[in-house]
């Protein structure tokens, strides 16, 4: 079983790091060869435990070997994109040759704005500055981000200042910052429930939803992950680690301040405190990183804009409306398809009273919550509440690309791990399977969007907002009465 793992954690990320050394100048030979190095480091570190965790599934051999089959899947396809993402004009390894999907990638955003703001007294909130423009083969994207999300963009710009030297870094960045949350937290979980999240894990990286959200470079595939990370950190009470990683996931992409608000609810005092605390130094280290103006700017140019929907005006191009998986993206496909009665204004209305009733339910959600997290199931649900929430919070912004359904597939592997049955497993990863193919099936910006598109993704989008209010509810309904005072494994508001 080791032996097994540390092939599959070696061939996974052997293609990752060598995009990354390939970024700093060596030859595609060399970069192999030292990714392949770092790559059978990773898997030194963690085949062990891993393997360990796996042992549970002895008694399943047909789920073993799915999940074998499914990480050969996942290690292709990673090395099919991380040839693009090192050489950006070997388009044919795109993750899907159609010209939007080629061009698009949202990381040339952060690349551009990080440069804006170190130019000097720039808006870098300004569209004019980033459309219509390419480099390369990539389309230059709009960045809409609280300045706070600078400070890793940042942090690349340091090591690579080209555009595409920081592509291949950031690929790398997110390729780790998932898989490190997809298997830590499985291992965190423990037992056959672990065990299952795992292998549910290997499902997730072999769906089209990540494979080409790694692929975007959007850092929602990564905020996401670490805001879990950083949840179960503080839950546990390692506020050190956990409360800086959530504050700037928090102030960076807004939404994961769902997690804020559970504390909230839970009134761990203690815990706000640290993420509060990290918060404001997080401030202080942006100002000293890129100055005042692109706070000013945010606060006076930009949140307007994302309120009356002028920051995103592809969330209502008719081609444009059947990708956005996002609530104002289904009011937009409502209007498509003949109720012109839900105008901009009325949707907008909406998505606003959605994100109070999110707001509300992060809260109860920490209020009500009782979990005893020496209790494996238990775990389990913690992780299913944070992935669920996370979800729901994303689903407000007006516009939310192919990226907004990592969360939910990630929920759905997850939800399939509780079950005592491999059939059922099985089975629940075919249905995952045939979601997923049907997200891929909706065509890409740029074409016509057919009623039958319309209705298709609205489904899709209607049955991950679904299933991320049922994990939700359930992790909360679902909980133990008793709370044990004091102890540092237990949620509770006390």
């Amino acid at each position: 079983m080791r032996a097994a793992v540390a092939f599959a954690v070696t061939s996974w990320f052997t293609p990752v790091f060598a995009v990354g050394v390939h970024a700093f100048g060596a030859s595609f030979a060399l970069s192999l060869l030292i990714g392949l190095a770092l790559a059978a480091s990773v898997a030194a570190l963690t085949a062990s435990p891993l393997a360990d965790l796996l042992r549970a599934l002895r008694a399943a051999p047909a789920l073993l070997a799915l999940t074998a089959i499914l990480a050969v899947a996942a290690v292709a396809q990673i090395a099919k994109i991380s040839v693009y993402m090192a050489d950006p004009s070997r388009t044919d390894c795109s993750f899907s040759t159609e010209p939007w999907r080629v061009q698009h990638s949202c990381m040339t955003a952060y690349a551009e704005a990080i440069r804006f703001a170190r130019a000097g007294d720039t808006n870098i909130y300004d569209v004019s500055l980033y459309e219509p423009r390419f480099v390369g083969p990539l389309k230059v994207d709009s960045y809409h981000y609280p300045p706070v999300f600078l400070l890793l963009p940042a942090a690349v710009h340091a090591l690579r200042a080209d555009l595409f030297g920081m592509r291949a870094i950031w690929f790398v960045l997110q390729c780790v910052a998932l898989a490190a949350a997809i298997f830590g937290l499985a291992r965190w979980v423990g037992g056959r429930p672990g065990a299952c999240a795992a292998a549910g894990g290997v499902f997730a990286l072999a769906t089209p939803q990540i494979v080409y959200s790694l692929q975007q470079g959007n850092v929602q595939s990564t905020a996401i992950p670490l805001a879990a990370i950083a949840f179960v950190l503080i839950l546990r009470g390692r506020f050190a680690a956990g409360a800086p990683l959530l504050a700037y996931t928090a102030a960076a992409k807004i939404f994961p301040a769902a997690l804020v608000l559970y504390l909230l609810g839970a009134r761990r005092w203690r815990a706000l405190a640290w993420v509060a605390g990290s918060g404001v130094l997080l401030v202080a280290l942006t100002v000293a990183v890129v100055g005042t103006r692109p706070l000013r700017d945010f606060v006076q140019y930009e949140i307007p804009r994302i309120s009356n929907g002028d920051a995103f005006p592809q969330a209502e191009r008719a081609d444009t409306t059947k990708v956005n998986l996002s609530v104002y993206g289904l009011t937009t496909r409502t209007r498509q398809l003949g109720a012109t009665f839900l105008d901009r204004r009325r949707g907008l209305a909406i998505a606003s009273g959605y994100g109070m009733l999110i707001i509300a339910l992060a809260v109860l959600a920490g209020w009500k919550q009782r979990l005893d997290l020496a209790d494996p199931l238990q775990r389990l649900r913690l992780v299913q509440l944070s992935i669920g929430l996370l979800a729901l919070a994303s689903f407000r912004s007006p516009f939310v690309g192919f990226y907004g359904f990592v969360a939910p597939v990630w929920l759905m592997s997850l939800l399939a791990a509780e079950s005592q049955q491999s059939s059922a497993i099985i089975v629940s990863w075919i249905g995952i399977a045939v979601f997923g193919i049907g997200h891929l099936l909706v065509p890409a910006p740029g074409t016509p969007s057919t009623p039958l598109a319309l209705a298709g993704s609205g489904l899709l989008f209607a049955i991950a907002l679904a299933v991320s209010v049922a994990a939700v509810l359930r992790a909360m309904r679902t909980s133990p009465r008793t709370v044990v005072p004091a102890a540092p494994v237990m949620v509770s508001p006390a």
